[in-house]
């Protein structure tokens, strides 16, 4: 249900005229001297003549306001538009104030010289429905400012959740192809071994297709699938790359294959050997984000990496930061942002 306005309240269109044509009245008494009186005229027919002109001439403004064409006007840069605009609430209001004080002074009161009550009633009316108006039009100017804002966010959102769901539906036939040349030459050298191979090759991407089906996993389930991951990349019989975690909190969420992109990616670009087998470390720091560590060992050449592009837009999309990629003393840290409670 589409909210309403304010202004297009019938208690304030009510209330607020009224108030209005009081303010109004004190202002003219103030104009002519008299406020002293003001004990024995408040209640005077005067003052309830200036509410009913007010009454009237607000009217006109939420007239106004409403109109399409006077919307766009103010809700465009063009000067002019907001000028004529201006102009036109103006007239108007001078016309009807001038018209409803001729009415009022000749045939009511059968007063004939009233030359100064008109032009003070009459200005009076005009600036304050200039500043009313410059109110409600800053208003709306905002409301419309607030509309896109929450408008930007949604679609923002929805590019986000597209890229989530792009990132997870993303199979890599390069680990595939990798994996099938491992396969090959495991099977002439080992055939029992062989089956443990096809049977985690099998796990991965398992694990792979019922990811799609959720936004986040906990880290005890995404290191198992890490570490199946790590024992594929080994080429035959040798070890080149090991993940070692102590688990302090298995129950942290993040995005599933997060941990796959980035095992993935360190085995394309660093220099792995059986002698030396690279250590992937992964820890929480005290912020609670996850930090996987390694030494820094560049290839001259590195092989072919996933884009970690949609996979930093897809934590953007629960938090505003990415997964970032720092270099330290030690070697190379990936740090990935800790989701929000909501998540957990």
């Amino acid at each position: 249900m589409k909210q309403r306005w304010y202004i297009d309240r019938i208690s304030f269109r009510i209330v607020f005229p009224a108030i209005a044509g009081i303010v109004l009245y004190l202002a003219m008494l103030m104009v002519f001297g008299n406020l002293e009186n003001l004990s024995g005229t408040f209640f005077s027919q005067e003052a309830l003549f200036l509410v009913i002109l007010s009454y009237i001439n607000h009217e006109w403004a939420i007239l106004m306001l409403g109109r399409k064409k006077s919307q766009e006007a103010l809700g465009t840069g063009i000067f002019h538009q907001r000028l004529i605009y201006f102009l036109i609430l103006l007239m108007g209001t001078a016309l009807i104030s001038t018209g409803i004080i001729l009415v009022y002074f000749i045939f009511i009161l059968r007063y004939y010289h009233f030359i100064t009550e008109l032009m003070t009633i009459t200005i009076l009316m005009v600036i304050f429905q200039l500043l009313v108006h410059i109110y409600y039009t800053g208003m709306m100017n905002i409301r419309r400012y607030h509309k896109l804002s929450i408008e930007k966010e949604e679609i923002q959102g929805r590019q986000l959740e597209l890229e989530l769901e792009s990132f997870k539906s993303e199979m890599n036939p390069d680990l595939l192809m990798e994996c099938l040349e491992n396969l090959l030459t495991l099977i002439n050298i080992d055939i029992r071994e062989s089956d443990n191979y096809i049977q985690a090759l099998s796990n991965q991407y398992r694990y792979m297709l019922d990811s799609r089906k959720k936004d986040f996993v906990m880290l005890d389930e995404e290191f198992e699938a890490g570490r199946e991951l790590v024992y594929l990349l080994n080429d035959a019989g040798e070890t080149r790359i090991q993940l070692e975690y102590s688990r302090v909190n298995g129950d942290v969420p993040l995005i599933p294959g997060t941990l796959n992109s980035i095992i993935y990616n360190v085995e394309s670009t660093m220099i792995l050997n059986s002698l030396s087998p690279l250590s992937l470390k992964l820890s929480l720091d005290k912020d609670g984000d996850i930090i996987l560590s390694h030494p820094d060992r560049p290839r001259l050449v590195p092989g072919q990496t996933i884009n970690m592009g949609k996979l930093n837009h897809s934590y953007m999309h629960f938090t505003n930061r990415g997964i970032d990629r720092r270099e330290t003393k030690s070697g190379i840290e990936w740090v990935i942002p800790r989701l929000p409670k909501i998540v957990e």
